[in-house]
């Protein structure tokens, strides 16, 4: 099934706001943004998802913070003065925990910034999209054959996890590997009643096996592009993490970095249509991670 198109962010302009002076930033369907801590990733997927921008005054600025979107429906880029009339977005830091807690039983259709409704809201689904989204969680973690939302205590219930080859046994939550119930949160996030057209999340490798987070990287991809499920997400991350770019395009990458004299956020993107890229890349075995921790293309780590 085709996605049905909605608008996009493509660009979006910063002032004032926290760290971000003045900033500008390309934004595609899938888009990485890397960086050392408090160089202004945070920010952005901050001000991309909140209703209005408030002003922080221990930076020392008596400015209003100000932002600029840009939205492109596919035919057309029309600019909006506030964030508040982005699509709809939501920032998402999922919490190991929250999700593994068992909830009292009710109707939820959107996950909450630290997933701690998850249960909730794969309950709340419709039995189509539970069943469109375990094939998609059995194929991504094998060794599971179901997902379910079974009770727990009276008034609460909690996911249990059906093993691949005993459809008897049946694993709680807090037995599962964190990145089993991170891909799964993914999906619901994804599938959920209130779409989300625009997820900004931190840290999605937080967990994940290496061949996992390959395979993660690839499902986000998917739902940006709409090759999951009958709709897309555009999706944008923050992480810190070299393992991350070795699986990603360069052309979806944002380095982010602080100026050591003056403080102000650089976003700056990979020169891909450069020659002297492709040969600098090659000589770094086509590893984009260990481009990037060399501190050729900015935005490296302090040490």
């Amino acid at each position: 099934m085709i996605a049905a198109a909605v608008a996009k962010v493509s660009r979006v302009e910063f002032s004032n706001y926290r760290a971000l002076r003045s900033v500008s930033l390309d934004l595609g369907d899938f888009t990485v943004l890397v960086g050392p801590n408090a160089c202004g990733k945070s920010s952005v997927l901050a001000g991309l998802t909140a209703p209005r921008l408030r002003a922080d005054r221990s930076a020392g600025s008596d400015a209003s913070p100000r932002s600029v979107l840009g939205l492109d429906d596919g035919t057309a880029i029309r600019k909006v003065p506030t964030v508040g009339q982005s699509p709809r977005g939501s920032s998402f830091h999922f919490d190991l925990a929250a999700l593994r807690a068992s909830t009292s039983v009710m109707q939820v259709h959107g996950l909450d910034a630290s997933g701690a409704n998850l249960v909730n809201v794969f309950a709340s689904l419709g039995r189509r999209q539970q069943e469109a989204l375990v094939e998609e969680f059995t194929e991504l973690v094998p060794v599971f054959g179901d997902v379910n939302a079974l009770p727990h205590s009276p008034g609460t219930h909690r996911l249990a996890f059906e093993d691949r080859w005993t459809a008897s046994r049946q694993y709680d939550a807090a037995e599962v590997s964190d990145g089993s119930l991170l891909v799964l949160a993914y999906l619901v996030l994804h599938y959920q009643t209130n779409a989300v057209q625009l997820a900004c999340i931190e840290e999605p490798e937080r967990g994940l096996h290496p061949w996992l987070l390959a395979k993660m990287i690839d499902l986000l991809r998917k739902m940006s592009r709409g090759d999951v499920g009958d709709r897309r997400t555009q999706i944008v991350i923050a992480t810190q993490s070299s393992d991350v770019l070795n699986h990603v395009e360069p052309e979806e990458v944002r380095f982010f970095a602080r100026d050591p004299e003056s403080g102000l956020v650089t976003i700056t993107r990979a020169p891909t249509e450069r020659p002297e890229w492709v040969r600098t890349l090659h000589a770094y075995e086509n590893s984009l991670g260990a481009l990037w921790l060399s501190g050729s293309v900015g935005g490296v780590p302090a040490e």
